[in-house]
């Protein structure tokens, strides 16, 4: 099944007209006229360049591009030091909502390795029932480095302490990692003492023909309306300075 912000995503992808799948960046050279951008599709090394370019992924994913010339030094500093979170989420179907039993909306805050979780399918008419199990911080960098299976047997353990029987009626489960994902590294930008003053101005100010977008670029940082907004803010630039 595919989430909501993967079906959004293809719908808006079918919407452009040159989106290339499995092409991940491996360098990019900002000169004072264009942007060239070096991509990998299969075994072929391909070239694009345009007057400018919007690099609107996590910067933990920019640390694996190589900047030729390198960005000014401020630059750098950003897209080295700006911090991000560690979240996972474990989604556990059950074949009926056991917690309608319990006079229970679903909802954990807690200590348990586990941490949070609330009722995914609240708006949909089904005896089944989804529980998202979400964890980020110490926890959830704790979580993100077992495997997958692993991962999802602590979720299930936990829920299973405070519901005994909750284990038996498990239909099916997933979950997802973010630091461990290749294209993302992390979840949300979390900026620790001292990024603050450090690199927001920079996070708003173009590299010359380089623009950042993204969650991070945003002042509501870890969501999907701060990333939509900073993607118009960038267009609006782009179009002014054109």
């Amino acid at each position: 099944m595919l989430s909501v912000g993967t079906t959004r995503s293809r719908a808006l992808a079918k919407s452009l007209p040159d989106v290339r799948m499995n092409a991940p960046v491996i360098s990019i050279r900002v000169l004072p006229d264009e942007v060239t951008v070096t991509y990998q599709q299969a075994n072929s090394y391909k070239m694009i360049s345009s007057s400018f370019a919007i690099l609107a992924i996590p910067l933990t994913t920019a640390r694996c591009i190589e900047f030729n010339p390198p960005l000014p030094y401020t630059y750098q500093k950003m897209i080295h030091e700006l911090s991000y979170g560690a979240v996972t989420k474990v989604l556990i179907e059950y074949r009926k909502r056991f917690w309608d039993e319990k006079n229970w909306n679903g909802r954990l805050v807690t200590d348990a390795p586990i941490v949070y979780t609330w009722h995914a399918t609240s708006h949909v008419q089904n005896e089944h029932g989804i529980l998202t199990v979400y964890t980020g911080g110490d926890p959830g960098a704790k979580l993100a480095a077992l495997s997958d299976e692993a991962r999802i047997r602590v979720a299930v353990a936990e829920i299973e302490k405070i519901f005994p029987g909750s284990s038996d009626i498990i239909e099916h489960t997933a979950t997802v990692a973010w630091p461990n994902d290749p294209y993302t590294r992390g979840s949300y930008a979390a900026l620790a003492p001292g990024e603050v003053t450090a690199h927001w101005k920079t996070l708003f100010e173009p590299a010359g023909r380089l623009f950042f977008a993204g969650e991070h670029a945003s002042p509501i940082q870890g969501f999907m309306e701060g990333a939509v907004e900073s993607g118009q803010h960038v267009a609006k630039n782009i179009i002014s300075s054109s």
